[in-house]
């Protein structure tokens, strides 16, 4: 096509036009532009302005958005689509790529006529604004799975890190266990041939069993040394094949220099290194036990907190529940990214706050939309901390998440809780997660507030004690 269309092939090719009137749609072809699109050009770019009404006469267009640096495909638009900024659209510049995938040929409508089309051609205008609509909830749904997806990309990247550190924990002492054991008859046949009284074995069995079971006591770098040469050189005068082995089990278990020497009064200065490599051998089984003991019971928590987090294991309807609860299970969905930020976490809950009746799975979505949106603002910032409280006032539960961080720009303030605007960098946000926020938090009947300045965010969620 290389002409104009007229209102007929205009109505062919836009079916949605089929009731504008011939003059209406003469003045849309009259005053566009025709421009052809090659294979592989752009009809337009992300945050580049929008100026025109877009009408697809022919060809095919890929639409993609921009995460994480890379272009990912959304839609298309094919013969037929109307794209662009439409009439009384607030949309400056374009939220997405439009790239062509074969030679097309589109009709570009110039929005400074939208003031005299809004005002002259009722019906025309009345078909746009449907269109627009259309579009919004086509978008909207896009991005509000996008960011879904990225939400559960955030979380699956930190949770396949916290479950990997257990995981190859059990992995590693197993394998170290199993060597362990195979070692074990050689200790056993050489501690069989010392000739000892029953009574001295009780008595290291005693000592040996005090110190497994004693309470877990952290030792600084300085602390751990100094042990470890006290007791080098109680045992330098000894020949010990395996000396920094059971150096490091007996600091972790605690063993000072008073109870080496307690051992080689009793079992005697000859039998004193088979003893020891047998003492060695059981702290060494107790410590690899201990490890796949505390990662198993770490694997376990989290695959709790998931299920308290998704609520997988409860119904769809609303149940009473404690908002502490649902903050504890998002930061642990959180933890990762919060240690690997060095963020403190301060917690000031209420010791008495009333349960409330909630879809829990979608409060806590509510939850981890704003702590991790608090985690990005601490970027580069020292001491970085998130404050979570939780009180009553009047007839609502309160739960407020403050952050430290550079705030938001107070120009911007009267936009956060506007559908796909972000302060974020390109990819890194799709700008729905407080908008989504916002909606969960008025369907339970409750309000979505906060307060910002440099150096201080807060957010206040609000909930009804009673529905």
């Amino acid at each position: 096509m290389t002409d104009k269309p007229n209102p007929n092939k205009i109505r062919e090719v836009f079916p949605v036009f089929q009731d504008v009137p011939d003059e209406q749609l003469a003045y849309l072809s009259a005053k566009g532009e025709l421009k052809p699109i090659l294979q592989d050009e752009y009809l337009f770019r992300g945050h580049e302005p929008a100026n025109y009404l877009l009408l697809i006469l022919g060809g095919h267009f890929n639409i993609s958005l921009e995460q994480k640096g890379e272009l990912k495909n959304v839609g298309e638009l094919e013969k037929g689509s109307i794209t662009g900024v439409l009439p009384f659209s607030r949309m400056t510049s374009a939220n997405a790529t439009a790239r062509a995938t074969e030679d097309s040929l589109i009709l570009a409508f110039p929005k400074s006529e939208f003031p005299f089309v809004i005002s002259e051609f009722y019906k025309l205008t009345e078909v746009l604004v449907h269109e627009m609509n259309s579009r919004i909830r086509t978008f909207t749904t896009i991005q509000q799975q996008n960011d879904r997806m990225l939400s559960l990309g955030k979380l699956s990247a930190g949770l396949a890190h916290e479950l990997n550190n257990p995981a190859s924990a059990i992995a590693r002492s197993s394998s170290e266990l199993k060597k362990h054991l195979a070692y074990t008859p050689q200790s056993f046949k050489k501690i069989m041939e010392i000739q000892l009284t029953p009574k001295v074995v009780d008595d290291v069995n005693d000592m040996l069993a005090k110190k497994i079971s004693a309470p877990a006591k952290a030792l600084s770098m300085m602390e751990r040394q100094d042990a470890e040469d006290d007791l080098s050189d109680f045992l330098e005068d000894f020949d010990l094949s395996n000396l920094e082995d059971l150096l490091e089990n007996l600091v972790e278990f605690h063993f000072e220099v008073e109870d080496l020497e307690r051992i080689l009064n009793l079992a005697g200065k000859e039998n004193f290194p088979p003893m020891l490599s047998w003492i060695e051998s059981n702290l060494s089984t107790e410590r690899m036990v201990s490890t796949i003991e505390d990662s198993s019971k770490r694997i376990a928590e989290l695959v709790n907190s998931i299920k308290a987090f998704t609520y997988m294991d409860q119904g769809l309807d609303k149940s009473f529940q404690q908002l502490e609860k649902g903050l504890e299970s998002t930061l642990t969905m959180l933890n990762h990214k919060v240690r690997s930020k060095k963020i403190i976490i301060d917690k000031q809950y209420q010791n008495d706050l009333p349960q409330v009746q909630i879809w829990a799975g979608q409060i806590n979505q509510v939850f981890t939309n704003i702590i991790d949106n608090a985690i990005d603002a601490l970027e580069g910032i020292d001491m970085p901390q998130i404050t979570l409280r939780t009180i009553t006032k009047g007839d609502y539960a309160r739960v407020y998440i403050a952050d430290n961080g550079p705030g938001i720009p107070t120009e911007k303030q009267g936009l956060v809780f506007d559908a796909f605007f972000t302060t974020k960098g390109v990819g890194k946000g799709t700008g729905m997660g407080l908008e989504i926020a916002r909606r969960i938090v008025e369907r339970h009947k409750g309000s979505l507030n906060f307060q910002s300045k440099p150096g201080f965010t807060e957010f206040e969620i609000c909930l009804p004690l009673s529905n």
